[in-house]
């Protein structure tokens, strides 16, 4: 088994494919929100329909991070002497790791809801 946290993996398996980092990131954000939103109808949380309109804000939500996190970057490269805003991306670390490992086991709430 290969252990990693899922934001710089996703990274390294976008660049290893030639994705713009910007278009990974996106991928990355959409697929947790799915992930997450998809949760959240199983367990009834949401309905259906429901989850398509959270999904589409969170989609808007995942694009202000984006923007906010590379602008954050670019005003902090002055401080930490990385004029690229790429180059900076690059020392990227996580600051939730536990909840980058439950964000793999999502499969297994099918096997725990739906167990008959």
């Amino acid at each position: 088994a290969t252990t990693g946290h899922i934001g710089p993996l996703f990274g390294l398996i976008g660049g290893f494919l030639g994705i713009d980092s910007d278009v990974t990131c996106r991928v990355l954000g959409y697929c947790t929100a799915r992930d997450m939103i998809s949760a959240a109808v199983r367990l009834n949380l949401v309905g259906p329909i429901a989850g398509v309109t959270v999904l589409h804000c969170a989609n808007e939500a995942v694009d202000d991070g984006i923007m906010h996190a590379t602008s954050s970057i670019a005003d902090n490269s002055e401080s930490t002497g990385v004029d690229d805003v790429s180059a900076a991306l690059k020392n990227v670390a996580t600051c939730s790791p536990v909840i980058e490992s439950i964000h793999p086991t999502h499969d297994m709430l099918a096997v725990r809801l739906f167990r008959t």
